[in-house]
């Protein structure tokens, strides 16, 4: 699928024929905005791009050009674009295409955000691509005049309205440059894909390519759906929201309650495991979709507004404070959803912004698509089978432990400061209370962790889960055998904040940073065992802090889908020490 700003002479007719016979047959449809030839013509060009049907608006600036496996019904066009409904087998379900030719003005462009709204798509994926003739902020934009933050305002303004955001994309910063010479070359970033929220939820991965803009001004766009290779479902992610459903208490006492064979760590793994399962069915039969969940309460409100515009009576007045209970409850369920997404933090409780944290989760998910990587022999790869092995390979890697030896002198500077008391504090096996106090200290809004869960879920549910929780540490605390676990969140070793460098400070700031290549992520463990015995910790504690860090195996998240499924030999799990002070 792609998508071109093509001027209809030979030389850029016959780029557009290559590239899509290059490219084929993975592309199954072509818009062309500006042709910049009759619509007499548009048979003869879909003819030599190879492509069976043709579509256009009736002012001839945007050409849809498509083969037979697509099913494509216009729902709405103006001079500036063109809004198509797509089904195809291809796809995973019903879309909608807004293919865009904007004008050069803002004031002639005024129409086009007025349509575009019109055609709003709330429950369907919908996605706008094309020429929007604007950028949205400095970064978008080399040479000539400054850019102003006013200039972007119209385009922020309707995707706040229109609940869209920006897909992102892979190759050149800018898609349009003027081709002047010397100080007159501008470039700017004109083009772009702007999609819905029901788009970002699809089990395909929209990514975006810019292609090369010769011989035009215009770098074609090449949008392509990525869909998981390893056919697993997403993995399961506890959404805070359901503890607010009314069942979903009777729900963990159901699949809580019983016994099992095992350890308690076991237990309780395999408790949390069927957890998952039980949650699951319970959110598609009892929860439902949260964003079709608001569709409905929405009509019903319009409908009721409009009877009470016809008749202002007290009767349909109730009717209507009614109808708007179920779409207020639906829209800050809605909300909720997408601020677990974003973890945004800093916002306080009540602010209510779902385009907002919408707009973040959209910026995290185009920055985290890998698109491409390169190979030690400086090879570029973009397949995802590729990319998924040299993430695989390379992290493989970094967690085998190298052959080497420690220096006894260092070891030997080490003073002996634990104490016999300090040590008999360290093992003493915690209390009931002790576990809920730090269960309940975690921050539930915080990212979940490799089983999926947040801490809201544990806090929700003490009542239940409290006494296989504690008996699973105790077990621990007494030398039981860990299960293995997982790094999940591996692919993020790097935790490089450094936000107090700017805060105000007499004198200035400085940071040093030394380059040790992740240290925590090439940590020796006989090294650490060393350590620990000449600062004098009991065996006890050695052996538990042992258990903790070589208990690992981890898998790499590539775009999603995780792949591999290796154990550590060294180095430091995420947040192990992050949180001991």
């Amino acid at each position: 699928m792609g998508s071109k700003d093509v001027l209809a002479e030979d030389e850029e007719l016959r780029e557009l024929q290559e590239r899509v016979g290059t490219l084929s047959p993975r592309v199954s449809l072509v818009a062309i905005c500006e042709p910049k030839t009759s619509l007499l013509n548009l048979d003869s060009i879909r003819v030599k791009v190879g492509m069976d049907l043709a579509i256009a608006n009736q002012a001839g600036s945007v050409w849809v050009l498509y083969k037979s496996s697509f099913d494509c019904q216009t729902m709405g066009e103006s001079e500036q674009h063109i809004t198509l409904r797509v089904v195809s087998q291809l796809l995973p379900e019903e879309m909608y295409f807004s293919f865009v030719h904007a004008k050069c003005t803002g004031q002639e462009r005024e129409g086009l955000w007025e349509e575009l709204l019109r055609e709003k798509q709330d429950v369907k994926p919908w996605f706008l691509v094309g020429d929007f003739n604007v950028i949205l902020s400095a970064e978008e934009k080399r040479g000539g005049v400054p850019f102003r933050q006013a200039d972007g305002v119209e385009l922020a303004q309707f995707m706040s309205l229109a609940g869209v955001g920006d897909a992102g994309y892979s190759g050149s910063r800018y898609t349009w440059c003027n081709n002047r010479q010397g100080m007159a070359r501008v470039w700017k970033r004109l083009d772009r894909m702007l999609i819905n929220s029901a788009a970002m939820r699809m089990g395909s991965e929209f990514t975006v390519q810019h292609l090369g803009r010769d011989p035009s001004d215009h770098a074609p766009l090449l949008l392509s759906a990525v869909t998981r290779l390893d056919g697993k479902p997403s993995p399961f992610r506890f959404l805070n929201v359901w503890t607010t459903k009314s069942g979903f208490m009777d729900v963990v006492r159901e699949c809580w309650s019983g016994s099992l064979p095992g350890s308690p760590l076991k237990v309780l793994s395999e408790k949390l495991r069927k957890m998952k399962h039980a949650l699951r069915h319970w959110s598609r039969s009892s929860f439902g979709d949260i964003f079709l969940e608001t569709w409905s309460p929405e009509q019903k409100v319009a409908e009721a507004e409009i009877a009470h515009d016809d008749n202002p009576s007290e009767e349909l007045l109730l009717q209507l404070q009614e109808a708007r209970a179920p779409l207020r409850n639906a829209l800050r369920v809605e909300e909720e959803f997408w601020k677990q997404k974003a973890r945004v933090k800093w916002l306080a409780d009540g602010d209510r912004n779902t385009v907002f944290f919408h707009s973040i989760v959209t910026e995290r998910r185009r920055k985290s698509v890998i698109h491409r990587v390169r190979r030690t022999n400086g090879e570029w790869v973009d397949d995802e089978a590729s990319i998924c092995n040299e993430a695989v390979n390379f992290f493989q890697g970094l967690f085998t432990e190298e052959v080497g030896c420690v220096s006894s002198d260092m070891l030997k500077v080490i003073p002996r400061v634990i104490t016999a008391q300090d040590n008999s504090g360290l093992t003493e096996i915690p209390s009931m209370d002790e576990v809920k106090e730090v269960l309940f200290s975690m921050d539930g809004d915080s990212a979940a962790g490799p089983d999926g869960f947040t801490g809201k879920f544990f806090t929700t549910a003490w009542e239940v889960v409290a006494t296989d929780i504690h008996r699973a540490i105790v077990s621990f605390f007494c030398g039981t055998e860990m299960l293995r676990t997982t790094m999940a969140d591996n692919s993020l070793l790097a935790q490089e904040l450094l936000s107090d460098i700017r805060k105000p400070n007499r004198g200035g700031n400085v940071v040093i940073k030394l380059d040790m290549m992740k240290a925590y992520d090439r940590v020796s463990w006989m090294f650490l065992v060393q350590v620990l015995r000449r600062f004098g910790f009991s065996e006890r504690w050695i052996d538990m802090v042992w258990r903790l860090v070589s208990n690992v195996w981890f898998s790499v998240l590539v775009n999603g889908s995780s792949h591999g499924f290796s154990k550590s030999t060294r180095g430091l799990r995420q947040g192990l020490c992050n949180d001991v002070e």
